[in-house]
């Protein structure tokens, strides 16, 4: 293309406006490809902690080591999660409680029951 040479007063010139609007283009055409590189690095991301979570999780399920550093040492514990255990029996029945009565509440709780004012009704 001469045109090119033509605006630039030559060739490869580094400060003309002619080189800077042929790198803009370049950069323009090129931002497919770093923007295309940049959501696939995003999805890498989002990929690595799902696994993460995931690992995490099963972490949980089959238990936990837990270090404890004092004046005296370490001491590693390994808790593991065991089959659940039986239902406990019932405790016994408490006495029958008096009912709420008004100098039961705060003025903070009572203002709290308070709902929103409704609008004014005209017959």
């Amino acid at each position: 293309m001469l045109v090119g040479p033509a605006l630039a007063g030559g060739e490869g010139g580094d400060s003309d406006g002619y080189s800077m609007f042929l790198d803009a283009l370049k950069k323009f055409e090129d931002a497919d490809g770093v923007i295309a590189d940049a959501v696939a690095k995003a999805q890498d991301a989002v990929t690595t902690a799902r696994g993460a979570v995931a690992t995490a999780g099963r972490a949980i399920e089959a238990g936990a080591v837990v270090t404890v550093t004092d004046a005296t040492g370490t001491t590693t514990a390994t808790l593991t999660h065991g089959p659940k255990g039986d239902k406990g029996d019932d405790g016994e029945r408490g006495d029958k409680g008096d009912p709420f009565e008004y100098a039961d509440f705060t003025s903070e709780q009572l203002e709290a029951l308070r709902g929103p004012k409704g609008d004014k009704i005209t017959f």
